[in-house]
């Protein structure tokens, strides 16, 4: 264990990141989208890792990780350092789709999937303003546009834009 990681760490540590990343170039090989997951847990009072999951089967298993001293959402700049750090070890011709909660729903996390080339389904916030077709409606409003969504729609004013529809699962408040 490395010196001053907290103790509830020490198991990414032996996470066999090799047989993940052999993993992924095997799906790669057969033409299969790898799905990563970003989420943020709270580890102690003064810390929160940010990890970079890869889904394998029906498991999440982490492939690298932020951790920072923080009580809130560990921003952009942060997930970005991570989402950088982690092309690198990918196959070139890899299709990545990126999932992540509604904490992430940010036009430069967009933005920067957009850049990579990488697809991503990614939840937002149900008040988010969007410029539509010369008008502004919210995210919120996009599920009364079902079943079709809401086609080349800018976040906040950002100019980054993009496609967003709605799923409404089962168990779960409507939309």
């Amino acid at each position: 264990m490395h010196v001053g990681v907290p103790s509830q760490l020490a198991w990414f540590y032996a996470a066999p990141v090799a047989g993940i990343l052999s993993a992924v170039d095997s799906l790669a090989a057969r033409g299969q989208t790898v799905v990563l997951q970003m989420d943020q847990s709270h580890i102690n009072d003064a810390n929160e890792v940010l990890m970079l999951s890869a889904r394998l089967r029906k498991r999440a298993v982490p492939v690298a990780w932020r951790v920072r001293s923080t009580q809130g959402n560990i921003g952009f700049s942060i997930q970005k350092e991570l989402l950088d750090s982690v092309r690198t070890w990918l196959p070139k011709d890899v299709s990545i789709m990126l999932a992540a909660d509604r904490f992430y729903g940010t036009a430069q996390l967009i933005g920067w999937c957009q850049k990579a080339g990488w697809s991503y389904r990614i939840r937002l916030k149900g008040n988010l303003t969007l410029a539509h077709e010369g008008g502004e409606l919210t995210t919120g409003e996009v599920a009364q546009r079902l079943p079709q969504g809401v086609m080349g729609a800018e976040l906040y004013g950002s100019g980054v834009s993009t496609n967003i529809g709605v799923l409404h699962e089962k168990g779960h408040k409507e939309p």
